[in-house]
């Protein structure tokens, strides 16, 4: 791994998250903000991906956090609202260079290549890699808006729709392959606001750390090839699990839900190749890393530590009646389901044994 060339005696860590930190509370939430607390000898760069820009911090920064960037995917109009220092004359000068022609030079063969890479059934993960890397030199010169939104976008994405999704429909058993253009419109909004993190230029850092998958771990890809970064990956939960999940019970279209799915799948798989080092928060997440790809000597458990001068063993009480009990947030997302089956085969067997579930229910 080249080393980035340092500018200061201090290390810099970029953290990208998502729809967490610093936005809402939780474990996670809770885990980014103490990691950055207890290194106050490394800078924190924070890209915090949130669903809107009325999004409002819940926790009162540390001074070593030093550059911190709200990047909301909705609610926006244009790239430019979410680059605070970007100048009148600025936007002129990328928006004049932004013509068909050059988009049709400089960026659509990478876009294609990205298409290419989600809507199809062959992996290449340095080349995708690659690809969103290329994207991202384009629009740092350009305007993102004019880019997204000109005809060889358009006339690329469905392109690639006719030629691919009959392929994917069959894989999927679906006998109808047709795309309407809304669909084909809805994705291409997707996939504009997906890249609204690569809309600016990314900070200078050693290392780029993604607490999941998905858009998180593209930025953190492009961090690695810019800058020569490290590339740390952090996993609590299991972003491709947690996408099938959402999917199977979203009423988007077939061509959307492969979509969506083929976006998370590729972004998973880019970041088990590309990380350095992959840190579940637990050995269960092992399963699904290697499963995708990721080398088993690239991950080390980072499990969640315990505050002995809060929490200390106690006496446990004796019952007759043996009690299994289970504490979490009661959400498909925590596999609920999964215990309660367990516990009507175990019931079958030892209807005396109690279950108690403890958690709010979701919303």
């Amino acid at each position: 791994m080249r080393q980035a060339t340092p500018i200061n005696e201090r290390d810099r860590v970029l953290l990208v998250t998502e729809a967490t930190y610093p936005f809402h509370w939780g474990g996670l939430s809770t885990w980014c903000h103490a990691l950055i607390r207890e290194l106050p000898e490394v800078d924190f760069s924070l890209i915090a991906i949130c669903g809107t820009p009325l999004a409002q911090a819940q926790f009162e920064f540390p001074p070593n956090l030093v550059d911190f960037r709200p990047h909301p995917l909705w609610g926006v109009q244009n790239a430019w609202e979410l680059n605070r220092g970007v100048t009148a004359r600025d936007a002129r000068r990328g928006a004049r260079r932004t013509t068909e022609a050059a988009v049709a030079e400089g960026f659509e063969a990478s876009f294609t290549t990205f298409l290419a890479q989600i809507l199809g059934d062959s992996r290449n993960d340095g080349r995708l890699a690659s690809s969103i890397h290329a994207m991202y030199r384009f629009l740092l010169e350009h305007d993102f808006d004019r880019t997204f939104r000109s005809r060889t976008v358009w006339e690329a994405l469905g392109r690639e729709t006719n030629a691919r999704f009959p392929n994917l429909a069959a894989l999927h058993r679906s006998g109808d392959s047709r795309v309407s253009l809304a669909e084909i419109r809805t994705a291409l909004q997707w996939i504009y606001h997906w890249f609204f993190s690569l809309s600016q230029r990314l900070p200078e850092v050693e290392v780029a750390h993604a607490t999941m998958a998905g858009v998180c771990s593209m930025v953190a890809a492009v961090a690695k090839l810019e800058h020569g970064a490290g590339l740390v990956l952090s996993e609590h939960g299991i972003y491709l699990r947690e996408c099938y999940l959402a999917e199977h019970g979203s009423s988007n279209s077939l061509f959307g839900k492969l979509v969506k799915l083929g976006f998370a799948r590729r972004m998973t798989e880019v970041a088990y190749s590309f990380a350095d080092v992959i840190a579940p928060c637990c050995d269960y997440n092992h399963r699904w890393e290697r499963r995708i790809g990721a080398e088993q000597e690239r991950i080390r458990t980072a499990y969640y530590g315990i505050d002995s001068d809060l929490y200390s063993p106690a006496e446990r009480p004796r019952n007759e009646t043996p009690i299994v009990v289970w504490a979490g947030r009661i959400d498909p997302l925590k596999d609920v389901e999964t215990l309660l089956r367990a516990a009507a085969i175990v019931h079958a067997v030892r209807p005396e044994i109690r279950f108690r579930l403890y958690g709010a229910a979701a919303p």
